[in-house]
């Protein structure tokens, strides 16, 4: 019995946390509840989890892609400046095109021309970071449109649609990982990318599609985010990694490639946002909010450093 409870705990500590959260936090400050407050939360939600997911399954598959700040910057300002030009739909369209062509250009570097994927990903971030101050020529770019105003706004009932649409963008995302065979085959690259190979995987058709589709819902994040600002810069993902990266690894994804889902992933966003929502209700300073997510990050890599370990080990 013991055994068993210690192990529920284990698997579901997260949403624990945010259920622990959820109880005791209202009891100090009556606005945690409040109409407006909920509603922050659940939109807060919607981008960074959506990038939180990408990164997730270049985890799984043992890809680390550390574009995706950049990236979304990047996806914002061309949804912004093209809506406009071509409409709304075909700028969706070429944000989303970019995301897969960066990804794309990552795989090809990385898996078939065989250089180091952090030196990749680090060098293309920095580009990605230039290109995307260019795009949206240096200044801030507002979005002016009914449209996609409308679609921003909409409820079911008092549930933003968007929140909806992002809900079943993860219940997909876990089914695909576990009912399908490329998901399967994902999570065997990332544990032994040489035992998934004398299997018959191929392994860099599967990082290549993991980088696309990781790139491509970076550029997805880019564009949701737009929902609540309504406006892009080229500075727009500067912080990015640091409050996704840990959205990921809470989830249960691991630097060492091979674990991860996309449950566990909504259950560390909506831990991550918690935490930075309690912070904001406290009035706590953004300079203190900044040196606390860096422990938080701290924490994070050491101890799945500590996990890693202790399996081999094992």
């Amino acid at each position: 019995m013991a055994t068993t409870l210690k192990r529920a705990v284990s698997k579901y500590k997260v949403w624990l946390f945010c259920l622990l959260a959820c109880i005791i936090v209202p009891i100090f400050n009556s606005n945690f509840y409040s109409a407006q407050n909920v509603e922050s939360v659940v939109r807060q939600m919607i981008p960074y989890g959506t990038v939180a997911l990408g990164l997730t399954l270049g985890y799984i598959a043992g890809v680390i892609n550390l574009t995706i700040g950049a990236m979304l910057a990047l996806a914002a300002g061309i949804f912004v400046r093209l809506t406009p030009v071509i409409g709304l739909w075909p700028a969706l369209l070429a944000a989303l095109m970019a995301g897969a062509l960066v990804g794309l250009v990552a795989a090809f570097l990385v898996c078939y021309v065989g250089l180091h994927g952090w030196l990749v990903v680090i060098s293309m971030m920095i580009g990605l970071n230039g290109v995307a101050v260019v795009v949206c020529d240096y200044t801030t770019v507002p979005l002016d449109n009914a449209t996609f105003e409308m679609i921003a706004n909409a409820k079911l009932g008092p549930v933003p649609t968007l929140f909806l649409l992002y809900l079943a963008l993860i219940f997909a995302a876990e089914w695909f990982l576990r009912r399908t065979r490329f998901g399967r085959e994902m999570y065997a690259c990332g544990g032994n990318a040489e035992i998934a190979k004398s299997c018959g995987v191929n392994v860099l058709r599967t990082r290549t599609i993991t980088f696309v589709l990781s790139s491509t819902l970076a550029a997805l994040g880019g564009v949701l985010l737009m929902t609540r600002l309504f406006s892009a810069n080229g500075t727009l993902g500067a912080n990015t990694i640091m409050e996704v990266l840990p959205m990921s690894i809470i989830g249960g994804a691991s630097f060492a490639g091979g674990k991860g889902s996309a449950i566990g992933t909504l259950s560390g966003t909506l831990c991550m946002v918690l935490i930075s929502t309690v912070l904001n209700l406290f009035n706590v300073d953004t300079n203190y909010q900044s040196i606390i997510q860096g422990l938080i990050l701290i924490v994070i890599i050491a101890s799945d450093k500590y996990f890693v370990n202790k399996e081999k080990k094992v």
